[in-house]
């Protein structure tokens, strides 16, 4: 897993203190991840993010991305990021004492989609391991921070 993840302004950060460190700062604060790709050229980019919502409003975000070469199948891209997502979850309750609160996904439900065939599967594989999941059309911010970020 690559742990190298940046600020919004690009700072890269240590992801264990940093995790650690916010979450004592902004108590009440939940972690959100999600996964967004994009295929450009001869390569698919893959954006992970983990969401800090805050309370009330907002989210403060951290991001990593890789480029592997063209994924042509697009369920297997997409099933990838929900073990890229699954992957930082784990990672994170198993060298800290946070808790990943949802997992987001970024399929939609309605059948006339592309990513609507993994929804049951996926959802099914991450609740299976005790997190909280959302698909579209629920409001989903790690997931359009990760969006953001593949368009950048």
């Amino acid at each position: 897993m690559n742990k190298l993840f940046k600020t919004v302004k690009q700072v890269p950060v240590d992801l264990i203190s940093y995790c650690c460190d916010f979450t004592s700062r902004c108590p009440g604060t939940k972690i959100f991840i999600g996964t967004d790709s994009q295929n450009k050229g001869d390569v698919t980019r893959y954006v992970t993010v983990i969401a800090f919502r805050f309370e009330n409003k907002g989210a403060h975000v951290l991001y990593t991305s890789k480029k592997v070469p063209r994924i042509k199948d697009t369920f297997t891209r997409l099933f990838n990021e929900c073990e890229l997502s699954l992957e930082l979850a784990n990672w994170i309750q198993a060298n800290t004492s946070l808790k990943v609160d949802c997992i987001e996904l970024d399929y939609n439900s309605r059948k006339v989609t592309k990513s609507s065939p993994l929804v049951a599967s996926t959802k099914g594989w991450c609740e299976s391991l005790g997190y909280k999941t959302l698909v579209k059309p629920s409001e989903l911010i790690a997931v359009k921070a990760a969006d953001y970020f593949c368009r950048n």
